[in-house]
């Protein structure tokens, strides 16, 4: 599990699928709570990285 995901066209948010395989595969047992802070996070990552106004400032890419 990363930051975000890609459907072949661009960057989307993580997936409540994805997060859920990933806290199976290690047994996070992360709680409902903590799933939708992982989901909107990844949202609020993608959403930046694709504003394109020129003022806007880049979030961390590390990744990207």
């Amino acid at each position: 599990m990363g930051i975000y995901s890609s459907n072949g066209m661009g960057l989307i948010p993580l997936s409540f699928t994805e997060i859920k395989s990933y806290n199976d595969l290690i047994g996070a047992n992360l709680s409902p709570s903590e799933i939708m802070i992982i989901r909107k996070m990844s949202q609020i990552y993608v959403s930046q990285v694709q504003d394109k106004r020129p003022f806007c400032k880049s979030p961390f890419t590390d990744n990207v």
